[in-house]
């Protein structure tokens, strides 16, 4: 190609004028507003020098995938290039060119056309102007059609039956592909049409309209057939004589449709016996019918609509929307002769089946007011403009309250007629009876009310029922049960009352007819109580006393803090930390507690008070009481004396543990465990297993318990259940307490314990690569920068990157959290797993420096920092002493066991539960949902899939995983409790494998953990950490050798699907074991199991996330449900235990239904630190 075509330039421009058009020709666009990519993209090809054959291939098969035989690529891509050349030379200035390309740019689909060349006026041969032949037309004949629709002169070749096979070949898309020359699927059977058309804007007659049609070959009104207007060429219209040549063939189009529009309306104006001249004399007559409705009548007049408004009882509103969905649904009216209106597209079929109601939407949609309307409606409860499917029948049909029902409706008119037939719920009390779209009575509502029993009464009665029981309302409306309604009118007939009613002073308030009720000299409030009823009694109220008295100190300290060195703004809520540390001296109690809050120094002018409060709280005053009040119980929660019912969901460790203490705690109540599993103990599973010469003990789940404060609990339960005699312990002279491993990078290195000595910690942090950046980082700890005061919470990977090194966090503590928890270290929270190097930085600004501000310095000797809630927990238990050779044995060791493993816990505590006659278990009963019952919000409703009818109980503790409980508690499809529902939870599968040769292992020791920077290559498995079960506990099997177990997954397995099975896991940890230990026997006995969600995970944000879900339980269920287990406080056993204990104390504090209590109470607030172990009191900041 000799001429250069480039993006932009005006050749460009001309040339996809003239492509446009041929690709509409040629079928290969869809009528939508993106048809003009397809032109844009072949002159891209032009710009890029393509040539002529690979324009045709691309064309044919990338493009349009039209197929090897068709040749339609080919002329097209042959003319493309006819085009350039005629268009450039028409750019430089060529006459002959020019009128080439007027005959180009109005080719038609027949190629032989273009021979024809032009007429003696410069039309082009293929306009529909020439209708007839040369010697028809010479003969003055009035053309009678097409062209290819009449069989020709006696000169010529007959063109018989041409038309059909023109038909034929054009409706033939056999070969077509399916994305081009799309055919209508409904309608007449348009070619290439409807199916990438936006909606109807208007009649087709306007010019919005018309630049469209043409567009899509189809000319507007007789514009195809028009020769001339007025006689005058129509390559002379315009301002200089011919048209411009650049003019495309839309905007040609386009103005002589503005034309024809404009003289049709100047002949409606100027109408007269005598047409005007400018309409072509062959078309009027016969033919003049076929223009179609005129344009002036289609013009809604405004004068007409003023007079519509003005007298509309001569106006039919309905009409003008009537002709409009006529024009919408593109119908052609035929004349007399049959024959199609001119002003509407020429189809392919004559006539066109009318559109199905049921199929095609109601114009009015919801405003639609004619019940019967036979079309399609939305949804009365969707967002106007909500697409509806067609194929779809809502069943519900105009009752439907579905905002996201996309089905077709009746008319919403039905609803409101049906709402007519029915009796408002709220009459008498409807606020707005006038606009009520319900029936109202016509006459006033009875003053008997429903109930009214005199005959053939004319006036309303309600036929709703009274939610009240039992209703006092005398003048209640609404219809009541026998025995429901009490006060006046029992008879239900109302009476004037003549008599004359006794005044105020006048009544009597006390039965003088009844029983003498004496005053028992002596007797106080608390008298007749059990003990630690009045115990707990007398202690409130001396509370109570205590800030009574106290309130103006409290403030008073509340400002000196404010001034002091340390001004947090929480003045009374430490002056009321001070209060709390004494209130033991006011209650009798020979010696005050070892322990001392740290407040700000303002608040100790509090201690200047303490002599006033002593004075004062001495005595309390008590009143005397009746004697019929003697004997009344206070913990009953419902109707005097009745039996409290308090459901524990979940038969764990966890759920065993909180029906035994409240059982403890409400002697009277009556609980009931449900457990959806066949056993009793959760995560807690010991078996064994048969092997040559005895059997072996197997867990799978936690193994041992550790010892310290958080086994406070464990170990005073142990001695209540009577299991000392089975403990059995680790001491901490033992292998398995000295020896701890991390495997890194290849090999297992040993930890420092207490015995080992200086310089073996030197050679260690020297040596060995995974305790690289710990020297250097603990000592600049002191210097790194305090974190930022917005900084609520962090991972725990982050806290020590920043605050000691990056590779102490991906080695040492990411190891830790594999055999804790399971998790990823920049994951999880330090807030809720570390709360003291917490609390350090922020008191302090490092760790070194709150460690020894806070423990060492002020006293001169070690203290022990602690939250004030296990302080609390330290001295209720003051008290009470375990057995001396139990708590020795616990001091002298490092973990501890039962003889037949931890299910031994278990099956103890689950004896001891089912021998009380208060507690009932049930098993394979899994709860399904859980409601607050009725208005009175008293109790909550328990449905199980297993029980028919559901249950109501006064209060609910939930042991459960967080986000299965989220999923009971739901309301229309929606949780209640949105924040347990992100409590995240790891799989692991535990493998466990005996080996009957003994000291297989090349070292002793507890086990090792794997950090998270081991490569790949040695830890493919994904494995958290392996445990030498044979040395870590002794005593639990019957024959000797080496017992492992092989903990596989934990965070490596989140977002799986499908998890390994048990041969595959066995075949896991033996590949581990021989890579890491060189251990390649066969072993003797070998279990696998799968525990899915069993460890949750305290990410980032948990304890901000915990008080928003107290915030949602206390809202939801008003300390009806009362939460607790490993998805809160730890994940541990002894957390579970002493979490178990604190619900059942919090519900006796509360009485059981405290609106305030959830179980999480102790998460609101910034947690509260004391310093254990001196009684030697000093000045601290926090």
């Amino acid at each position: 190609m000799a001429v250069e075509v480039s993006v932009g330039t005006p050749l460009a421009t001309a040339l996809q004028n003239v492509v446009q058009p041929r690709l509409a020709e040629a079928g290969w666009t869809t009528g939508g507003l993106d048809d003009s990519a397809l032109s844009e993209y072949i002159i891209l090809m032009l710009a890029n020098g393509k040539t002529q054959e690979q324009i045709a291939s691309e064309l044919s098969n990338d493009l349009l995938g039209l197929g090897p035989e068709d040749d339609g690529a080919v002329n097209f891509s042959r003319w493309l290039f006819q085009q350039v050349d005629i268009l450039s030379k028409q750019l430089n200035g060529s006459d002959q060119a020019g009128a080439s390309s007027a005959g180009e740019s109005g080719s038609s689909s027949n190629q032989n056309s273009q021979s024809e060349g032009a007429n003696g006026n410069g039309l082009s041969s293929n306009h529909d102007a020439e209708m007839g032949d040369t010697a028809e037309a010479a003969a003055g004949a009035i053309p009678t059609g097409p062209k290819a629709m009449r069989n020709g002169s006696a000169t010529h070749k007959p063109r018989d039956k041409r038309i059909l096979g023109q038909l034929n070949k054009a409706m033939d898309r056999s070969d077509d592909s399916a994305l081009h020359r799309v055919r209508g699927t409904t309608g007449t059977g348009r070619i290439n049409s409807h199916s990438g058309r936006e909606p109807p804007r208007g009649p087709r007659s306007q010019l919005n309209r018309g630049i469209a049609a043409v567009t899509n070959g189809r000319g507007m009104g007789a514009m195809g057939t028009m020769g001339g207007m007025n006689g005058m060429p129509v390559s002379q219209i315009g301002p200089n004589g011919p048209m411009n040549p650049l003019m495309s063939p839309q905007q040609q189009m386009a103005l002589l449709q503005m034309y024809e529009q404009q003289a049709q309306l100047m002949q409606q104006l100027f109408s007269g016996p005598t047409p005007m001249p400018f309409i072509n004399p062959n078309f009027q007559g016969a033919n003049q019918a076929q223009s179609g409705k005129s344009l002036f009548d289609r013009v809604d007049h405004q004068s007409q609509r003023q007079n519509d408004r003005r007298h509309p009882q001569h106006s039919n509103k309905f009409a003008k929307k009537e002709q409009q969905d006529e024009a919408m649904m593109d119908s052609v009216e035929p004349d007399a002769n049959g024959v199609p209106s001119s002003s509407m597209d020429v189809e392919v079929s004559q006539s066109k089946s009318p559109l199905d109601p049921s199929q095609t939407m109601c114009k009015f949609d919801l405003s639609c007011t004619k019940a019967e309307c036979p079309f399609a409606h939305q949804s009365p409860a969707a967002p106007p403009g909500t697409s509806v499917d067609m194929s779809d029948t809502c069943p519900f049909a105009a009752a439907c309250m579905n905002k996201k029902c996309v089905g077709k409706h009746p008319s919403p008119a039905q609803r409101q007629s049906h709402k007519a037939e029915q009796d408002c719920i709220f009459y008498p009390n409807c606020r707005d009876q006038q606009n009520c779209p319900f029936r109202h009575p016509s006459m006033p509502p009875c003053r008997n009310g429903a109930d009214c029993t005199v005959p053939n009464c004319k006036f309303a009665h309600s036929k709703v029922t009274c939610k009240f029981n039992p209703c006092k309302n005398a003048y209640c409306p609404f219809k009541h049960a026998d025995g429901q309604k009490r006060g006046s009118f029992e008879d239900k007939v109302w009476t004037p009352n003549h008599e004359k009613k006794e005044h105020v002073s006048e009544r009597k308030f006390v039965d003088e007819d009844g029983e003498e009720e004496l005053i028992l000299p002596g007797r106080s409030l608390l008298d007749g109580y059990p003990e630690g009823m009045r115990r707990v009694m007398c202690k409130v109220m001396k509370l109570a006393q205590e800030i009574i008295d106290l309130w103006p100190c409290i403030t008073l300290g509340s400002g000196v803090l404010r001034k002091g060195r340390h001004s947090y703004g929480f003045g009374m809520i430490q002056g009321m930390n001070v209060l709390w540390n004494h209130r033991r001296r006011f209650y009798g109690e020979p010696h005050p507690p070892k322990t001392y809050a740290f407040v700000p120094y303002g608040a100790m002018r509090l201690r200047r008070h303490v002599n006033l409060l002593e004075s004062s709280l001495k005595h309390v005053p008590a009143r005397p009481v009746l004697s019929s009040q003697w004997n009344r119980h206070s913990f009953s929660t419902t109707t005097e004396g009745a039996q409290q019912e308090i459901a524990v969901l979940g038969g764990g460790i966890t759920g065993l543990a909180s029906a035994y203490y409240i059982s403890k705690e409400f002697p009277r109540a009556k609980i009931t465990i449900y457990e959806a599993g066949p056993r009793l103990g959760g995560w807690l599973q010991s078996t064994h297993a048969e092997v040559p010469g005895g059997r072996v003990l197997f867990e799978h789940g936690p193994r041992t318990l550790r010892t310290g404060l958080s086994s406070l609990v464990t170990s005073h339960l142990i001695q209540e259940l009577g299991l000392i005699g089975d403990t059995i312990y680790t001491p901490k002279t033992a292998s398995s307490a000295l020896n701890r491993f991390i495997y890194y990078p290849d090999h297992l290195v040993r930890m420092p314990s207490p015995g080992t000595t200086l310089f073996d910690i030197a050679r260690m942090l020297l040596s060995e690569p995974v305790f690289r950046g710990l020297f250097t980082g603990a000592l600049m700890e002191i210097f790194r920068d305090k974190r930022p005061s917005t900084l609520a919470d962090e991972s725990v990977g982050s806290f020590f990157s920043r605050r000691v090194d990056p590779r102490i966090a991906n080695n040492l503590v990411s190891a830790l959290m594999h055999g804790i928890y399971a998790g990823d270290v920049w994951q999880l929270s330090v807030k809720s797993l570390f709360p003291l190097p917490w609390y350090y930085e922020g008191q302090e600004g490092s760790i070194a420096r709150g460690l020894y501000e806070r423990t060492l310095r002020p006293a001169g000797a070690p203290f022990v920092m602690m939250p004030v809630r296990d302080r609390d927990m330290v001295m209720d238990f003051k008290n009470q002493n375990l057995e001396p050779g139990f708590e020795r044995s616990l001091a002298a060791c490092s973990v501890f066991s039962f003889r037949n493993g931890i299910q031994q816990l278990v099956d103890r505590l689950a004896g001891t539960v089912q021998k009380n006659g208060q507690i009932t278990i049930k098993l394979n009963t899994p709860v399904k949902h859980l409601e607050m019952e009725g208005d009175s919000r008293k109790k909550v409703k328990i449905s199980t899939q297993s029980e028919d009818s559901a249950s109501s109980k006064d209060v609910v503790v939930s042991t459960i995983f967080s986000k299965t409980l989220s999923q009971l508690c739901t309301s229309d499809s929606k949780t209640q409790l949105s924040v347990l529902a992100q409590t995240h939870a790891v799989t692991v599968m535990v493998v466990n494998l005996f080996f009957s040769k003994p000291k297989l292992l090349p070292v002793e020791g507890f086990g090792y953990l794997i950090p998270q920077s081991v490569p790949f290559e040695q830890n493919p498995e994904r494995a958290l950490g392996i445990i030498f079960d044979s040395d870590a506990i002794r005593g639990q099997d019957t024959v000797d050798g080496t017992k492992i177990t092989v903990i596989l997954g934990g965070h490596w397995w989140d977002g799986w699907s499908c998890y390994p099975s048990e041969e595959e896991g066995i075949n896991m940890a033996r590949t581990l074991l021989a890579r890491h230990l060189r251990v390649t026997d066969e072993p003797t006995v070998a279990r696998a199991k799968l525990q899915k969600d069993c460890i949750p995970q305290y990410t980032v944000g948990h304890d901000g996330r915990m008080e928003k879900a107290h915030s949602q339980l206390r809202n939801s269920f008003g300390g009806r449900l009362r939460v607790v287990g490993n998805s809160y406080n730890g994940v541990g056993v002894n957390d579970c235990l002493r979490a178990a204990r604190d619900i059942a104390k919090g519900l006796h504090e509360g009485v059981g239904y405290e609106p305030s209590r959830t179980g999480l109470d102790h998460f609101l607030g910034e947690k509260q630190w004391v310093a254990q172990g001196s009684m030697r009191k000093r000045k601290a900041g926090g």
